[in-house]
């Protein structure tokens, strides 16, 4: 963990003693501060590869879409994929209901 160095913690009691609505507005400030830092080289362009990637798959036909109900991630699918494999079913509480 870093060291609060005084100068931090000076600032932090003057930020403490404001009222409610300034430290909402301090924080507000230093949140957006954070959002003009630099990004690294690449890091934003290798996201939105990264994300159209499923989308252009499933456009694509590449790739099908399982309907909600239907799918291992529900209880009634594991359950049923348990059933299917004639193994006995790890997920907690799947078969027991909740």
């Amino acid at each position: 963990m870093a060291q609060v160095t005084p100068q931090l913690t000076e600032l932090l009691e003057k930020a403490l003693a404001l009222s409610t609505r300034d430290r909402g507005l301090v924080i507000d400030r230093l949140i957006a501060g954070l959002d003009e830092e630099p990004t690294e080289e690449g890091l934003e362009a290798a996201w939105d590869e990264e994300i159209e990637r499923p989308v252009d798959d499933i456009c694509s036909g590449r790739v099908k879409t399982i309907p909600g109900g239907t799918s291992s991630r529900t209880p009634e699918g594991s359950a049923a994929r348990c059933q299917n494999l004639g193994s006995i079913c790890t997920e907690p509480g799947v078969l027991e209901g909740g």
